[in-house]
């Protein structure tokens, strides 16, 4: 009999490892399937001992070792556990959470013995053959240059019998990819993607093993696990990208567990796109990223820019209609449907309206629930608030009557547009236009989307209007471009909300060829006309030393600790938390939700310096916390 230790791979599994007992002859690295409380779930393995050296700590045990169920052989690449063990250590997560991540469960979960593709051990006479340092290095330039000098590397592997994985954030990001690389090397290029269904997934994940030739893998996070051991590059497309952080606890970027993986397995390591985030910018000026190709820090379009100031138009007041849409972006609109041009419209936010606000004592109307801005939306049935943070729908009272919380007047007025409002406004005033729209309002699919965006490119002088969700389906450049209400941004309490918003400018930009026209409040906020200039240098040095002045990434790591409190002992339970870690820069606070007498969230901020992360001090006491607790390493946002 052998004692087996594992590690289970299931979320709510706050232990790392769990020991169980088998009869059978098994080495780590297979796939087994246990019982933890009463569910099933799969594990990898980690150590095997026989019973006879374990025999002490059996009989010491408090509890009755269970059984291993099924075994199927080697799934993973050890470097990919050591990967996975570093990145749980980094974002104080289950190692089998992070296993978890970059795994599909149907491979996890398939009865078919899917083999590791191991790396062909050199010969006797090339053992001395050193390994490569590994290489970081970073491509920033326009996404056609970039893509064309990925497809020049992989010739290169090609000819050096190795394999290349391109990571992209999403899955829309992989198809739209495909058709580039696919040329001349179709047999030999795999598109892996959540949107394939079990039997096809179980399918590729099968071909991309077997095939003996070199291959190239475009595909997102979840499939880094993939067991290859000829991949010699990874490159972590869209690098800038925030679909790179997994959703729900525990929360893991996704690009640091690359980097982890890069590192275990010796691979060049290339990080890619328009426009890198700050840290990784920095990173390279601090000459620890090397350029992959000439790093560009001017994004050189063929689009001229206007902007328009929208403070010199009349708000509600004295009677006059609160403006949406500038005498500027009208015209635009007209002279593109004459021209049969194709104008896309960016918004800040999907709706009918931001916020809406009461007009005697200023409150903003908020979810009872969460305490978050309702925003108001149209449906068949009549409007209604919805709150984009927690879901929660309130139906606007008869006759649009909706009382203030705070001070009980009627008179709330809805400021701002969302996409139906613009489209409400564009309608009523050029009628007759052929307009299109993607949000996550009226589109709930990547192929209702890419229907959309094609019925918008075959549709002579057609508008499109949509959010951020729309920017990935604009895969041929456009004529022209808009972007309103692109100011809702700045309420979002996010220290990176400048480069989000820097980016996106960017973005729209470059996939514009000959107008591109910018509402705002703000004219005079440089990250807005350095966007429209391309002026990616200057950006990154306001930004930087903004960071420095203030305290964040990349001058600090930022581990933040947030949980639901009662109002009344709010105050309490963070001064206990925040004196479990004196010593360290600690800072308590807590979100105050106006329409929630009951909890509060809470939250406490360590910042760790630069480069001394992970604190071991630190770690020690954050794995002690309970699981109410919910602990992020490089959080988007403090709030």
């Amino acid at each position: 009999m052998k004692i087996v230790t594992v590690i289970p791979i299931a979320k709510g599994v706050f232990k790392d490892t769990l020991t169980y007992w088998s009869g059978k002859d098994i080495s780590p690295g297979a796939i087994v399937s246990v019982m933890v409380r009463s569910r099933k779930v799969s594990a990898v393995i980690v150590s095997v001992e026989e019973v006879s050296s374990a025999k002490a700590s059996v009989k010491n045990a408090p509890f009755v070792l269970k059984k291993i169920g099924s075994v199927k052989p080697d799934v993973f690449l050890p470097e990919f556990i050591n990967a996975a063990k570093r990145s749980a250590e980094y974002f104080v997560a289950p190692v089998g959470s992070v296993i978890q991540s970059f795994v599909p469960k149907a491979v996890l979960d398939s009865p078919l013995e899917i083999p590791v593709r191991k790396e062909k051990k050199h010969s006797a006479k090339n053992a001395s053959v050193p390994k490569l340092k590994i290489e970081k290095l970073i491509c920033q330039s326009e996404d056609e240059d970039r893509l064309a000098a990925y497809k020049s590397l992989v010739r290169e592997e090609f000819a050096r019998k190795a394999s290349v994985f391109i990571c992209f954030p999403t899955g829309e990001d992989v198809l739209m990819a495909l058709s580039a690389f696919e040329k001349g090397i179709k047999e030999y290029t795999f598109a892996l993607h959540g949107r394939l269904s079990k039997k096809a997934l179980l399918c590729e994940w099968q071909k991309a093993l077997k095939e003996n030739h070199p291959i190239v893998i475009l595909g997102t996070a979840s499939f880094l696990g993939l067991p290859r051991g000829d991949i010699k590059t990874l490159i972590i497309e869209k690098e800038n990208s925030r679909h790179y952080k997994t959703i729900g606890r525990p929360e893991i970027d996704i690009r640091k567990f690359a980097e982890h993986y890069a590192e275990e397995r010796n691979l060049r390591f290339i990080m890619g796109d328009i426009f890198l985030r700050t840290e990784t910018l920095y990173r390279y000026h601090e000459h620890e990223l090397l350029p992959f190709t000439s790093v560009k820090f001017r994004s050189l379009g063929t689009a001229s820019g206007t902007i328009v100031d929208m403070k010199a138009y009349p708000g509600k007041t004295a009677g006059k209609p609160f403006v949406l849409i500038s005498n500027e972006l009208e015209a635009l609109i007209e002279l593109s449907r004459r021209g049969n041009d194709h104008l896309a419209i960016l918004v800040g936010r999907r709706g009918i309206a931001g916020v809406t606000v009461c007009n005697d004592c200023g409150k903003i109307l908020s979810c009872e629930n969460c305490g978050a801005p309702l925003v108001l939306h149209q449906k068949k049935e009549g409007r209604f608030f919805l709150c984009h943070k927690c879901g929660n729908e309130k139906k606007v009272e008869r006759d649009g009557e909706e009382r203030c919380l705070g001070c009980g007047s009627w008179r709330l007025v809805s400021l701002g547009g969302g996409v139906e409002r613009i489209i409400e406004e564009i309608s009523s005033k050029l009628p007759g236009l052929n307009i299109f729209r993607i949000d996550s309002d009226t589109v709930k699919g990547g192929r209702a989307a890419r229907k959309i965006a094609s019925d918008f490119y075959g549709t002579q002088g057609a508008l499109l209007v949509g959010t951020e969700m729309m920017l990935p389906y604009l895969y041929r450049p456009i004529e022209s471009s808009a972007i309103v209400g692109i100011d809702s941004f700045l309420t979002i309490p996010d220290f990176r909300i400048n480069e989000k918003i820097f980016s996106l400018i960017l973005s729209l930009r470059a996939k514009t060829q000959k107008t591109i026209l910018l509402q705002t409040q703000g004219s005079e906020r440089s990250m807005i006309n350095q966007g429209f200039r391309g002026d990616i240098l200057s950006f990154y040095r306001e930004e930087v030393g903004e960071r420095k002045k203030f305290g964040y990434p990349p001058f600090v790591t930022l581990v933040k600790i947030s949980w639901d409190a009662k109002r009344d002992r709010s105050e309490k339970e963070m001064d206990d938390i925040a004196k479990l870690f004196d010593g360290h820069a600690v800072r308590s606070y807590a979100t105050s939700y106006e329409n929630t007498r009951v909890s509060v969230r809470a939250h406490v901020l360590i910042k760790v310096p630069q480069g001394k992360w992970v604190d071991e001090k630190i770690l020690g006491k954050l794995k002690t916390l309970s699981p109410k607790y919910a602990i992020s390493v490089d959080p988007d946002s403090i709030l």
